[in-house]
């Protein structure tokens, strides 16, 4: 028995279907797969589980947060200000970007 091969580009084509002309396609019927269609689809595509991202790291966050364009121009603004000794504006913005990610974060 040759199982329905079906790419992810016609599951939409396969949606807009009628009802019965879906079920065709799909080789299955109204009750649902036999209990034999069942167990050769389990073994042919194995079973059907949503995929799962992995959650990303603290670290991989901090740096999703901190790798903001906003935050990369005045940490350059930042190290500006600290080259042409104004340590006051450095450690203001410095401070600014520190609360932006640590808000963001939390």
């Amino acid at each position: 028995m040759q199982l329905p091969i079906v790419k992810d580009s016609e599951l939409a084509a396969i949606s807009r279907l009628e009802p019965a002309e879906a079920l065709r396609r799909m080789e299955s019927r109204p009750e649902g797969l036999s209990r034999e269609q069942a167990d050769t689809r389990l073994e042919t595509f194995g079973p059907n589980n949503v995929s799962k991202e992995d959650k990303p790291t603290i670290l991989n966050e901090l740096w999703g947060r901190l790798s903001n364009p906003l935050n990369a121009l005045l940490l350059i603004l930042a190290i500006v200000s600290w080259v042409l000794g104004d340590i006051r504006a450095a450690i203001v913005i410095l401070t600014m970007v520190i609360l932006a990610v640590a808000t963001a974060f939390i």
